[in-house]
């Protein structure tokens, strides 16, 4: 692990990661790579409930790592598009299920197909011999930024970062 990182370095990986997201469209909030008006949360909460049907509020809220308020609004926001029907859970009386309405089926199976095609054609470009190293550099990158969640991580990084 790398404690000491030089400006260059910092501005580096930033312009590279600007420049990935940028490439993905990723920072524009309304709008996803599939070309549809919705957010990235939302694409997480409809595919997620594609693959897996009839899970709870709480539930995707664990998986997508959101916090009760957030997942909250999001479950809202896609009841209110049509897309998310909330019924009653079997496992449990008190709580709700979430499942795809048949619109949010559709919207659910583009985003994927999109996404599949998406990732064919960027495999597609690149040299056989370069995608294992492509792909163990974006895992080494989720690695490294898991590693920095904790506050005390942030506050360590921080001190020893040579300004």
């Amino acid at each position: 692990m790398n404690s000491r990182s030089s400006l260059k370095d910092i501005r580096t990986l930033e312009e590279s990661f600007i420049a990935f997201t940028r490439a993905f469209s990723q920072y524009r909030t309304d709008r996803t790579p599939s070309g549809l008006d919705i957010n990235l949360s939302e694409v997480y909460a409809l595919t997620g409930l594609l693959c897996e049907r009839g899970i709870t509020v709480s539930d995707l809220g664990k998986r997508l790592e959101l916090h009760k308020s957030t997942i909250s609004r999001l479950v809202a926001r896609l009841v209110e598009r049509g897309w998310v029907e909330r019924r009653p859970c079997t496992l449990d009386g008190r709580a709700r299920a979430l499942h795809l309405s048949p619109e949010g089926v559709c919207v659910a199976v583009q985003i994927a197909l999109v996404r599949g095609w998406n990732s064919k054609i960027i495999i597609g470009a690149l040299h056989e011999e370069e995608l294992p190293t492509v792909l163990q550099a974006l895992t080494n990158l989720v690695t490294a930024m898991e590693r920095t969640t904790s506050d005390e991580a942030r506050n360590d990084t921080l001190d020893n970062l040579d300004w």
